[in-house]
């Protein structure tokens, strides 16, 4: 199990579609009874509620330490992560807080609703700047925008270490802030995959039986997904775009490959006219806390070598990298010296007017 990444692609590619992520948080749920997990694991477990509680001024301390190498070093050797490998950077301002400062419409469009932007933990506290292009996109499309409860929150990374009990109180929480929402017949979009794509996955084993869990699972999406069906409706039609010809290569993170695919993030971005390649990668070796851990190195190069770094090295230097996972994006960062962009953040880029 210790080189298990949780990637679900044995949950599709397998015949008999064994999930062997969710077996794995079983296992380590069942192995925490006897053994304490490690301070690590309790870390990455519980970061975002640590997150979370950190007021304005601690976070601006926070960031301030991180930036900081030998304080970094000496901090990720002592937990076991890997000090060559940069972490996460931790947001002055969360996107919730800049939702909240900012001016909306109080009704849609014609044709349009309203919209929630899922503010999960790794794009509210780490990359704002990709919910705000979603809602900014989301707002000059015509819809009205929303932003989830910060407190909505997926447990991923529980969930990622077998903290299942944890992750249940999460699920539950997170069902009663989103319902009403869902009651209202708003759609909910996520920008981070491993997130959203959670409300229809794991809260279905959580949560069994919880009617919310299937009505936000079928009112929830990808982003990129909600512009594609969207488009096909027909309400974008007004839309012009600037991205004609610009060429993307698109690395699709692996729980969307798993569960929903890439057409929706590949159509997406050729609507706003990027002339896109989709990479047949699988997962980037990264994996949320993966490719941080000091003795996964060798194995979580070796994924991102094995086709996503190649096709990064020889992509030309005006091809724009797109990946939807916030690892992916850290892992083409760290290891193959290009900045990956979010396709919220192309589409943006993209959008006239």
């Amino acid at each position: 199990m210790d080189l298990c990444v949780s990637c679900k692609a044995c949950k599709t590619e397998c015949p008999s579609n064994v999930d062997m992520g969710k077996m794995k948080a079983e296992w380590q749920a069942q192995t925490y009874k006897t053994t304490r997990p490690s301070l690590r694991t309790r870390i990455v477990a519980n970061q975002p509620r640590a997150v979370r509680r950190l007021p304005p001024a601690l976070r601006r301390v926070a960031a301030w330490g991180m930036a900081q190498t030998a304080v970094r070093t000496r901090a990720m050797k002592a937990i076991g992560f890997a000090p060559e490998r940069p972490l996460p950077p931790i947001a002055p301002v969360t996107f919730t807080e800049w939702h909240a400062r900012q001016s909306w419409r109080s009704a849609s469009e014609p044709g349009k609703g309203e919209v929630v932007v899922f503010a999960d933990t790794f794009t509210n506290h780490s990359h704002p700047e990709i919910a705000i292009a979603a809602a900014t996109w989301l707002h000059r499309a015509g819809y009205r925008v929303l932003a989830s409860s910060e407190k909505a929150c997926c447990g991923r990374p529980m969930l990622s270490k077998g903290f299942l009990t944890a992750a249940k109180a999460e699920a539950e929480k997170a069902v009663a802030l989103l319902d009403p929402h869902v009651a209202a017949g708003r759609w909910i979009v996520g920008l981070e995959p491993s997130c959203v794509l959670t409300f229809g996955d794991e809260f279905r084993s959580l949560l069994p039986g919880d009617a919310r869990v299937d009505a936000l699972a079928r009112q929830s999406m990808l982003f990129e997904d909600f512009v594609a069906q969207e488009a096909a409706a027909g309400r974008l039609d007004g839309l012009a775009w600037t991205g004609a010809g610009e060429a993307v290569i698109l690395h699709g993170h692996c729980h969307q490959k798993a569960l929903v695919g890439t057409t929706g993030s590949a159509a997406a971005l050729r609507l706003a006219g990027y002339d896109v390649t989709v990479l047949d990668t699988s997962c980037c070796g990264m994996a949320g806390s993966f490719g941080y851990e000091i003795e996964h190195q060798e194995a979580s190069r070796a994924m991102a070598e094995r086709r996503l770094l190649p096709a990064v090295r020889a992509a030309a230097a005006a091809t724009h990298i797109a990946a939807p996972g916030t690892s992916c994006r850290e892992q083409i960062g760290h290891l193959g010296g290009r900045s990956a962009a979010h396709p919220a953040v192309l589409l943006l880029r993209a959008l006239a007017g």
